[in-house]
């Protein structure tokens, strides 16, 4: 017999309302936040890291792996909308980091597992096989050379003739004339003196060089011969470069003429 509507309605009513038999409530544990929160996996594991494939219809992520720290890659197809986990025998090709492309982006260049890969329309090349860490590939500007970093050096690998070159040579040590007492007050002292000190020798040269300054030392010379006593001299400029105003040639030779009315009679 059918029942009506409302019947089926009111029976589903009561069945929910019907009280829940102690045994079968105490076999369903209870969970606390604290407890869900201890475990990822409670949760379930997000995707992360991830990034587009060389063919702009795949994106590929990484998943934590349940009840375990390590990290599965994923590959979803767009255009047919399916999910796989990538076998770790193909992550060489489609486990990217520090992707990069050269200028015609027909090539592009990769780290996987600290060494440097190679991928174009022919496949894709391992470039490097070394114990160091290789990262930071990039092209050279004729977009076939690419450069990358091992060990703190730069290194250049053309896929035509295979050859890698190292093409720095950076070393850190200690400055071998470093002074270990070294004395940051001292120092600043010692170029202070050594600046006025080569100050005062310019401005002697100067003195030296001046035809003025040459004529009153052979006046002086001259006096000494005489046997002349009480003399004083008067020299001027103190520059290389002598007088450039009239009135002070004029008030030196009044000084000059003033010594010799003074003592020269």
């Amino acid at each position: 017999m059918k029942l009506p509507g409302m019947a089926v309605l009111f029976i589903t009513l009561v069945a929910a309302a019907m009280p829940v038999p102690a045994d079968t409530q105490d076999a369903t544990p209870s969970l606390s936040l604290e407890q869900i929160m201890a475990d990822p996996d409670w949760m379930g594991n997000a995707p992360q890291k991830s990034y587009w494939g060389a063919d702009n219809n795949t994106v590929y992520y990484q998943q934590k792996r349940r009840g375990s720290e390590l990290l599965d890659l994923f590959e979803i197809n767009l255009n047919e909308g399916s999910t796989r986990q990538v076998p770790e025998s193909e992550w060489s090709r489609h486990f990217h980091s520090s992707i990069t492309y050269n200028l015609a982006r027909d090539v592009r260049a990769y780290v996987y597992a600290d060494d440097i890969y190679l991928a174009d329309d022919n496949g894709v090349r391992q470039i490097t096989r070394t114990s160091a860490v290789e990262s930071a590939p990039m092209f050279m500007h004729d977009g076939r050379r690419i450069a990358f970093e091992r060990d703190g050096q730069v290194f250049v690998h053309d896929p035509v003739n295979g050859l890698t070159e190292q093409v720095t040579d950076i070393r850190f040590a200690d400055d071998p004339d470093k002074d270990e007492d070294f004395d940051v007050l001292k120092s600043h002292q010692q170029r202070i003196y050594s600046t006025l000190q080569k100050t005062e020798n310019d401005r002697e040269e100067a003195r030296q060089r001046s035809p003025l300054c040459q004529d009153t030392v052979l006046l002086v010379q001259r006096l000494i011969e005489l046997e002349k006593e009480n003399f004083e001299i008067a020299i001027y400029p103190l520059d290389a470069h002598g007088f450039t105003h009239p009135a002070s040639w004029l008030d030196e030779y009044r000084r000059i003429f003033k010594l010799f009315e003074a003592h020269l009679k």
